[in-house]
């Protein structure tokens, strides 16, 4: 019969849709797990060393994606989990009344997701729609509470400070996690923008990095910190060169 024929290789098709939606979106959420614990990573290492004064706390936090794509690629993980054993043809597990409605359930889920994606202006997915990281930062007396994005914490050093301390952090998980598979090491960094930060936030900042084996270089035209540093490099334009 060449429509059973047919619809048995259609049926075959959109199953093997289904598993590999499902199997790639379960990889995402391992690397979204991934993700969670080098956000706790950093919480920890903030309230372990801390000793920048203006900043009195910096927490993040990881919620779901609230992107419709992702919200339909986990509908379908779910689905695909438990109907596994049943999707596509008939087999010993199912009946063909259950089959229909498992297969149009499935051509439903497909249907939505190529809606969303239509509806998407880009019509495709960035690693940033699948992770949504919240923010809140206590600095001087004044708490942001979960904020979205790391713009206008405080004035504009507050900013500058918050972003490198949040830096540092994060090269410190990964550092860690390095040091584990070969022996602990010291890391260099370059920070353009420190030198604007006032001359105490810059010692602790400094300090902050020290503590967790980072060592800062950047430039300042500011000269009343100088001996906060380890080494200092006085630089003059020679005219005509």
């Amino acid at each position: 019969d060449k429509i059973a024929e047919i619809e048995k290789i259609f049926n075959e098709r959109f199953a093997n849709i289904i598993n590999i939606f499902g199997t790639e979106t379960q990889d995402l959420l391992k690397k979204t797990a991934e993700i969670d614990q080098v956000i706790k990573k950093i919480n920890k290492d903030f309230k372990l060393k801390n000793f920048v004064s203006a900043v009195t706390n910096i927490e993040l936090k990881l919620e779901e994606s609230r992107n419709p794509i992702i919200s339909v690629l986990k509908r379908i993980k779910e689905f695909q989990e438990e109907n596994n054993s049943s999707l596509g043809v008939a087999n010993l597990f199912t009946q063909n009344k259950d089959l229909n409605k498992i297969n149009r359930n499935a051509v439903k889920l497909l249907k939505y997701l190529k809606d969303e994606i239509g509806k998407s202006k880009t019509g495709k997915l960035l690693l940033s729609d699948t992770i949504h990281i919240l923010f809140r930062i206590e600095e001087n007396g004044n708490d942001t509470g979960w904020i979205e994005k790391l713009k206008n914490v405080g004035s504009e050093g507050t900013d500058i400070l918050v972003k490198a301390m949040l830096n540092i952090m994060l090269l410190n998980v990964f550092k860690e996690g390095a040091s584990r598979k070969f022996k602990e090491f010291q890391l260099h960094i370059i920070m353009d923008e420190i030198g604007k930060l006032h001359s105490t936030n810059v010692k602790g900042l400094l300090r902050f990095a020290n503590e967790r084996n980072i060592i800062v270089l950047n430039g300042s035209p500011e000269t009343n910190n100088q001996l906060d540093y380890g080494h200092i490099y006085h630089l003059d334009k020679v005219a005509g060169h």
